[in-house]
Order: structure tokens, then C-alpha cells, then sequence
């Protein structure tokens, strides 16, 4: 890309949750992800009071931030506009039975049988996909 003195790298994505304790627990459990920084944010002039909580596995440097608002009551609502995340695994399988016995529901096996998805605790999409060998 000309004109820029580096590349831009995706680094994060966001997403507000109900509940960071209950969401951070679903990704660390069902994902693997593991909490790599917390953010108190309070009293800081153009950011909401909040807490963040980014999360990310040992094989990328790309993760996801989870993000609940304090002292709003508003329900989380995914809107129409993000639809969903998805995770390369190595048996497509053998991870939709996982996520099975852990009482999610994952959808049934898509496109040939190379791709399925869950929902978060807070109705975000999953996207699990065969990873090519």
C-alpha cells in the first residue's frame, strides 16, 4: 500500500459484553484463549467508565477484546452489522463434538462439511473451520 510508512496490521477486534468474568470463561474454555492484559478505565475524559479484557491463543498475535461498560444497563445487541469470528482448528470434527459435550449447540457440519459454528454467551457467531493440511 503506497503512501504509508508501514503495512497496517489488524491487531484487535472489540466486542461489548455483558458479562467479562462469564465471556472471558467461554473463550478461555471453549477457544483456548487465554487473558493477556486487563484495563480498568474509569474517570478518563472521552472513554467510557469500563472494563477491557483482551484475549488471544499462542499461535497469532491477533486478539479479541471484550468490553463491558459500567453503570449501563443497556442489553448487549450485536445490531445487524457484525456477523461473526472465525478460528481455524485441526479436526473439524473432533472440536464440534467438544463444544457438544460442553452443552453448546453447534450447528450442523456446512459447506461440505467444512465449517460449523457456535454462539457466545452473548449471541456472538463462531465460525469453526477445517484447517487446510
Amino acid at each position: 500500500m503506497s503512501g504509508l510508512p508501514a503495512e497496517p496490521r489488524l491487531f484487535h477486534a472489540c466486542i461489548r459484553v455483558a458479562d467479562i468474568d462469564r465471556s472471558k470463561e467461554w473463550y478461555t474454555k471453549v477457544l483456548g484463549l487465554r487473558e493477556v492484559h486487563r484495563i480498568n478505565v474509569e474517570n478518563k475524559p472521552g472513554l467510557p467508565d469500563c472494563t477491557l479484557v483482551f484475549l488471544q491463543n499462542d499461535s497469532s498475535t491477533y486478539q479479541i477484546e471484550l468490553k463491558q461498560l459500567k453503570n449501563d444497563a443497556t442489553p448487549v445487541d450485536q445490531g445487524s452489522a457484525f456477523d461473526h469470528f472465525g478460528f481455524h482448528v485441526a479436526d473439524l470434527q473432533a472440536e464440534r463434538a467438544r463444544l457438544a459435550e460442553l452443552g453448546l449447540e453447534p450447528t450442523d457440519l456446512l459447506l461440505g462439511g467444512k465449517i460449523f459454528f457456535v454462539r457466545d454467551p452473548d449471541g456472538y457467531g463462531i465460525e469453526l473451520v477445517q484447517a487446510r493440511a
